[in-house]
């Protein structure tokens, strides 16, 4: 799972739909402003990615959430009785504010925060105006018939089969404050 953070027009969604566009449409489920109870009607989220955007802060939802990354499920008791929503989840979440997150959340995550710099607010808008060249539009169109290719290997793929990083080796991880030092940028 992965949190990515930063000021507002700097990528955060681009970067997170970028990663998505990787994977089949029916394993992603996109929401913004979800509730607790609008979770908990999902009822399944076992093998789905939850892309969720600018949600507000509520301690219910990150504590549901939560569950389902470590324990991978919610089980509550209404009216009706026992409820279960299945999981576990892949969540993949923007913000200007990583507050709203929640230190137990961040443990459980990745945390991408966004380059801010000069250099790099520079670097997109040079990228922005490239991809409406004529190269750019080419290359464009090229990219879509290899995502389709990659979707399709993607929905073809065996689920129970162990995921090996080749050069995990190579990953560093900057200091945190937080328990679980997953912070990148």
């Amino acid at each position: 799972s992965v949190l990515v953070g930063g000021p507002a027009g700097l990528g955060k969604s681009h970067l997170a739909e970028t990663v998505l566009s990787l994977f089949p449409k029916e394993d992603i489920i996109t929401n913004s402003r979800i509730t607790p109870a609008g979770l908990m009607g999902m009822e399944d989220l076992s093998s789905k990615i939850l892309y969720i955007y600018e949600r507000f802060h509520d301690a219910q939802f990150a504590q549901y959430i939560r569950e389902l990354m470590s324990e991978g499920e919610v089980v509550y008791t209404t009216a009706n009785g026992v409820q279960r929503l299945q999981g576990p989840v892949t969540l993949i979440e923007i913000t200007v504010n990583l507050d709203t997150l929640g230190t137990e959340n961040r443990s459980r995550c990745f945390v991408v925060s966004i380059n801010s710099s000069d250099g790099a607010k520079a670097g997109i808008c040079e990228k922005v105006k490239a991809a409406r060249t004529v190269q750019g539009l080419m290359t464009e169109e090229s990219k879509k018939g290899l995502l389709e290719t990659h979707r399709l290997f993607q929905q073809g793929l065996d689920s129970s089969v162990q995921v090996v990083i080749p050069y995990a080796k190579e990953i560093r991880f900057k200091a945190s404050p937080y328990h679980a030092p997953r912070i990148i940028q």
